[in-house]
C-alpha cells in the first residue's frame, strides 16, 4: 500500500521518542482545510479505494469516478445481509483536507490521517 497512515495522540509521540525520530524534521499529515479533489483521474480513484478500503480493515470499496471532487466528505455505507432481513451498519465518513500542501484522507470515526501520494487538492471556502 502507498498510504502513510498516521494515529493522533500519544502513540505518535512515544513511537518517534523511541525510535529516535523526534528531532527529525517531516511533519506527520495532519487534518487541515476542507478540501477536494483538483482532478479525478483512474490512478486517484484507485489511491482513495485502497486507502479506505485499508481504513475499513479490508473492505470491498467501490467509489464513483468523481468521488471528492465536489465535497470534501465521502461517506461510505457497510451493509449486512442477515437472514431474517437486511442490517444496515453505522456509515464511515472520511474528510479530504489539505495540510501543509499535502492531500489528507481523514477517517472520521477513527481520527486516522492519511496522506495522499499521487492526488492534487485545493481548499474549499
Amino acid at each position: 500500500m502507498s498510504a502513510v497512515i498516521i494515529k493522533s495522540g500519544l502513540a505518535i509521540a512515544t513511537a518517534l521518542a523511541t525510535t529516535g525520530l523526534a528531532a527529525c524534521k517531516t511533519i506527520p499529515p495532519t487534518k487541515g482545510a476542507p478540501a477536494v479533489l483538483q482532478q479525478a483521474s483512474d490512478a486517484t480513484t484507485a489511491e482513495l479505494t485502497e486507502i479506505i478500503s485499508t481504513a475499513l480493515h479490508g473492505v470491498r470499496v467501490t467509489l464513483a469516478p468523481d468521488a471528492l471532487t465536489t465535497d470534501s466528505t465521502v461517506i461510505i455505507e457497510k451493509q449486512n445481509f442477515a437472514a431474517i432481513g437486511r442490517r444496515m451498519d453505522r456509515p464511515d465518513h472520511f474528510t479530504l483536507s489539505l495540510s501543509n500542501n499535502q492531500c489528507v484522507l481523514t477517517h472520521e470515526q477513527t481520527g486516522t490521517h492519511y496522506a495522499l501520494k499521487h492526488a492534487k487538492c485545493k481548499a474549499v471556502q
